[in-house]
């Protein structure tokens, strides 16, 4: 008896110190006060449930703690069902007029008929556990379906449907699972106390598991808000530290004991304030480049996204601009050979001009494409070999009629150590 008691009791007030810790650490919005109310109603559940085997001593008195934990077991249910919805974005009107709404309407009918009437607890009887257990009214099994197992049950398709989709992230996913694992383990294991109201005999083992639910879904909860786990664990720590040399205090019986007790008492304050201080401090920078980390790779990101706009600019001006100027030269070209007629010599040589003006833009044009091609991935590298000597007579041959039409010598010497075969791209 002491055993199913005592987990009860362990996992209410379990879930009474994260609920009360995640509400003041938070900022106190809906979510957060909806956690809050599930968590104290699961706490006092533990402590009517607590209560009820270990300090029933007449019918009456069983009686009422029976009521008292029922009624706190259905408001949990209630206030995890929309604490969930609001979490995890259940807003559609399914969900809000079909699931959360009844459950509100069955539970507000269903505290006056624990209260006022026998319909939900119809007797107590003695069993192995305690001499006064409850055994179910006439009406208990509504109570049972419509408020504890469909609730629940579609909350969690709700969450699988969630789960399995692409719109979450693998974070939420992971905070998914463990809501659902806290599900199990805490209504499930909740719900084997149910078996021998209906004179089934399987003990409420399950009150064991229910001993992961307050940390399962205080989890959920924690990332869900964003907070720092290991900030819940220092600071859990140096509470239970605190507690701990506190309690040794108070039980000290001799004078001496009861002055190391205290001077023992100061020193883990201190060395809690120390190290809470500390930690904080720590976790505050780290938040801080990880925030001016997120904001470089944001910058970082856009930049990326101006460039490959630059590049694609650039691809697209480069294409437009080559089909003119390859038409433009094509046309001089004609007329230069004397296509359209013969071309006064005063023209001809502005032609020439306008001629190669126009090739050292197509050239251009021509780099300006490679330069969008490599940024793009897209070059292609044709290398093979070439004779650099005969190409340096080429190039000389072109230009040395040039340069003696504008009073330039442009004369070409060949080394002696010349490599003329070169691997080049080409």
């Amino acid at each position: 008896m002491e055993l199913f008691a005592t987990s009860a009791l362990i996992s209410g007030l379990t879930a009474l110190l994260f609920g009360a810790y995640i509400y003041f650490k938070s900022n106190k919005d809906l979510s957060a006060l909806l956690f809050l109310l599930l968590s104290f109603s699961t706490g006092l559940w533990g402590v009517s449930y607590w209560f009820w085997l270990t300090d029933s001593y007449s019918y009456e008195q069983a009686y009422f703690y029976v009521r008292l934990l029922s009624i706190f077991a259905i408001v949990s249910v209630v206030f995890f069902v929309h604490w969930v919805s609001l979490v995890n974005r259940f807003t559609g009107f399914l969900f809000r007029y079909f699931v959360l709404t009844p459950t509100y309407l069955a539970v507000i009918l269903a505290i006056p008929a624990f209260l006022f009437t026998n319909l939900l607890i119809g007797d107590l009887k003695s069993n192995i556990i305690t001499p006064y257990w409850p055994v179910a009214g006439p009406w208990h099994i509504y109570h049972l379906v419509f408020i504890f197992i469909l609730p629940l049950v579609i909350t969690s398709l709700f969450l699988v449907k969630l789960l399995l989709s692409n719109k979450v992230s693998i974070e939420q996913k992971r905070r998914i699972k463990v809501l659902l694992a806290g599900m199990l383990f805490g209504f499930g294991g909740a719900g084997t106390n149910f078996f021998l109201w209906y004179d089934i005999n399987i003990l409420p083992y399950g009150n064991f598991l229910m001993l992961l639910y307050p940390p399962l879904v205080s989890y959920s909860a924690i990332k869900h808000k964003l907070f720092d786990v290991r900030t819940l664990a220092v600071d859990s720590t140096v509470f239970f530290l605190a507690l701990s040399a506190l309690f040794q205090l108070i039980i000290a019986q001799d004078t001496v004991i009861l002055l190391w007790q205290f001077v023992f008492f100061i020193v883990v304050l201190v060395v809690s304030y120390i190290l809470t201080k500390t930690f904080r401090s720590e976790l505050k920078h780290k938040r801080e480049i990880e925030r001016l980390v997120g904001r470089l790779e944001e910058t970082n990101k856009h930049l990326e996204e101006i460039s490959q706009k630059k590049t694609e600019f650039l691809s697209i001006a480069t294409h437009q601009l080559r089909a003119p100027v390859a038409i433009m030269r094509g046309q001089l070209s004609l007329i230069l050979e004397g296509a359209y007629g013969q071309v006064p010599d005063k023209i001809k040589k502005k032609l020439k001009k306008v001629f190669l003006s126009s090739e050292r833009m197509a050239h251009t044009i021509t780099d300006f494409l490679n330069v969008a091609r490599i940024e793009q991935g897209r070059m292609e590298y044709n290398f093979t070999t070439v004779d650099l000597l005969s190409l340096v007579k080429s190039v000389h041959g072109e230009l040395k009629e040039l340069a003696k039409e504008k009073g330039l010598d442009l004369n070409f010497k060949k080394g002696k150590e010349v490599k003329s075969r070169l691997y080049i791209h080409a």
